[in-house]
């Protein structure tokens, strides 16, 4: 009986260093929390990988932060791999590096033209490294990106992360976390794609440039420094200061495997939804039955695509079906849409845009040679021997393949007034 007791306590005293707790634990104001990591590659140097880590600032964390200054902290590094530059940033933190937070992956467009895979393989190997952050290319550097000042949200990453969420009520492009795009990369029949992120000037300053200076007069000038002057002083008007470039949400960008083959803008962008079948909510414009000179805007609600390979005599073809719905949300003329014959009228407009967008957007994926649709992988799971036959040159069989598109649109609901507003005057 003591021998046993012996043995347990002897296996008690054994087993206590296994409970011990934490014993590699941080404290988070040790931290340096990564929110956003950029990639760029600089073509040409020994060491070609620039990576630019966005962190929050540790004050920031806090429920008072009194130690100022900027909620994000820009760090950099270069190195022959990903992982070596990352080392060369850490050498100026005071820090504990953290990426498990980082919810932003921001790829360069060199970098993107140059292959992901060696970015991507750091994902999968880094234990903290998160598979569900969003993946982005950018036009121009990742680094030049991720220096902007927010306008709306406490930081640069959640700027961005905002506009991901709000893309999805525009559908004018489709941003998608980082498993979803190895997924597609490793898909046979398949090219990825992933949301693009452009750095662009104001609206305000993009009007204005395109007026020219031959028709702005002084008057109208002196009044633009007043107003520059004006908006120059207080902190609220600071943060949305319209001389900032400002990041914007549109375009998508295509692979051909791991590497960039394009950044398409819209319409194609949008394109690209209906053909794969991701179209959400957006507002289509299409020309008035009655009078084509003039606008009306319906809102898609719902959005179904089918797309069947198609065998004959040995040769394969493709069929794209979509159906869709929408609501009249707004129209330019006095039109009575509320007829059932002007809104069957309505509905084949509707139709013909969206087959218009989707066409000119295949030509243009067929001359990039990347299947973002993924026909070769429905022909793989249809038709496996015959996909096999060609699987070693399907994007040169994907350039030249014939797709039937087929659009049935229909116009559900006309708002809360069935006639639009009159003029008696």
């Amino acid at each position: 009986m003591i021998r046993i007791r012996q043995l347990i306590a002897a296996i008690l005293l054994l087993t206590l260093p296994l409970f011990a707790g934490c014993w590699d634990q941080v404290e988070i104001e040790d931290l340096a929390v990564v929110r956003a990591i950029g990639l760029d590659y600089l073509p040409g140097r020994q060491s070609p990988y620039l990576v630019t880590l966005a962190i929050k600032r540790p004050a920031g964390i806090e429920e008072d932060p009194g130690g100022g200054g900027e909620p994000t902290i820009i760090y950099s590094g270069v190195g022959a791999s990903v992982d070596l530059a990352i080392q060369q940033a850490t050498k100026t933190m005071s820090k504990t590096l953290f990426l498990a937070h980082a919810e932003v992956y921001l790829i360069g467009e060199e970098a993107a033209k140059a292959g992901v895979s060696h970015f991507l393989d750091f994902i999968i190997r880094n234990p903290q490294a998160r598979l569900n952050g969003f993946m982005l290319v950018t036009e121009g550097m990742a680094h030049d990106a991720l220096q902007l000042t927010e306008r709306m949200e406490e930081s640069i990453s959640e700027e961005i992360l905002s506009l991901i969420f709000t893309s999805q009520e525009t559908s004018e492009t489709e941003v998608d976390e980082v498993f979803i795009f190895l997924r597609q990369m490793s898909t046979p029949g398949k090219d990825p794609h992933a949301g693009a992120l452009t750095v662009k000037a104001p609206l305000a300053e993009q009007i204005n440039n395109e007026v020219g200076p031959d028709d702005n007069n002084d008057n109208g000038q002196e009044e633009n420094e007043e107003e520059e002057q004006d908006n120059g002083n207080g902190e609220e008007n600071d943060a949305g200061n319209q001389e900032d470039d400002v990041h914007a949400l549109e375009g998508i960008a295509v692979f051909a495997g791991d590497k960039l083959a394009d950044i398409l803008s819209y319409p194609e962008s949008r394109g690209i939804l209906w053909l794969t079948g991701n179209m959400r909510r957006g507002i289509m414009a299409v020309n008035d039955p009655v009078h084509p000179e003039h606008i009306v805007s319906i809102l898609i609600a719902r959005t179904e695509t089918k797309i069947t390979p198609v065998v004959e005599n040995g040769e394969f073809s493709f069929r794209i079906e979509v159906d869709t719905e929408g609501d009249l949300e707004s129209q330019s003329s006095e039109t009575d849409l509320s007829k059932p014959e002007e809104i069957e009228k309505l509905n084949d407009a509707l139709a013909g845009v969206i087959k218009e967008e989707m066409e000119k957007t295949l030509r243009r994926l067929q001359e990039l040679q990347t299947d973002v649709m993924g026909l070769g992988m429905r022909l793989n799971r249809r038709h496996p021997q015959l996909y096999q036959e060609v699987a070693d040159r399907w994007p040169e069989e994907f350039s030249k393949v014939n797709v039937d598109i087929h659009v049935e649109a229909n116009i559900r609901r006309t708002g809360q007034h069935s006639h639009t507003t009159r003029v008696n005057r």
